[in-house]
């Protein structure tokens, strides 16, 4: 929970700073003032300093194994979500500019500002969770077993303990000309254990991760789970 918390903080002090300080940059004509411009420059500097330590605080710890993202595919997560930050309260900023500054709206409108506004929070925080779960996984496949450890806790089996693999397919809701439609966003393996219950594995991001964890199943796992790797396989392409 404490990396969730350092990444959500990390957003919002993004969209805060580095928002805030190119609204009044634009609203107040910076480049022809020089207090306004300092004000900017101070503030973004500030801001995008502590945005770059508190996610540095969040970067997965090495606990070896296999990793499901890439280092630099989490730092793009990190990067396009930071962006989104930024643009959003900009635009909340805009909309609400009559009541912050007395000037009138560059680009946005208050309702949605509104809207956006109300909608920054949840998204922020369920990303910071997506991204640190994601993101922190790292497995190992030995002889022995499957070791699976993630931001709060490590999770181990044996072979004789597992009862089958299963590819599980994650969605998630997407709007095409305002309906709402269901997208694949990944294959997970749940690993399912004789107890009824499932440890899962999140679809890598790099086709050499899965490749390497295919690799790693198929040389330790017992044979009568071949089919079940099978049709993973036939996921992780």
């Amino acid at each position: 929970m404490r990396k969730i918390a350092l990444r959500f903080a990390a957003y919002l002090l993004a969209g805060s700073t580095l928002g805030g300080a190119a609204f009044v940059a634009l609203q107040f004509d910076a480049p022809n003032s020089v207090g306004v411009l300092l004000l900017v420059l101070v503030t973004a500097g500030c801001g995008a300093i502590a945005t770059i330590i508190l996610l540095a605080r969040t970067f997965p710890d090495h606990a070896g194994g296999l990793r499901t993202t890439h280092p630099v595919a989490l730092t793009a997560m990190d990067a396009i979500c930071v962006i989104s930050s930024v643009v959003t309260c900009f635009l909340i900023f805009d909309g609400y500019a009559v009541w912050l500054v007395d000037h009138s709206p560059m680009i946005g409108e208050p309702l949605l500002s509104d809207v956006m506004a109300f909608m920054f929070l949840p998204s922020a925080l369920i990303l910071a969770g997506f991204i640190t779960s994601s993101g922190s996984q790292s497995v190992s496949i030995d002889e022995t077993g499957i070791s699976v450890s993630g931001h709060s806790e490590t999770i181990a089996c044996s072979w004789q303990d597992v009862d089958s693999l299963k590819a599980n397919e994650q969605y998630i809701v997407v709007s095409r000309v305002g309906i709402p439609v269901p997208k694949r966003l990944r294959v997970n393996l749940d690993i399912v254990l004789a107890n009824g219950d499932e440890i899962t594995i999140y679809e890598p991001g790099l086709r050499s991760a899965k490749k390497a964890v295919l690799k790693k199943l198929r040389a330790h796992a017992p044979e009568r789970l071949d089919e079940n790797l099978s049709e993973l396989a036939q996921h992780w392409r």
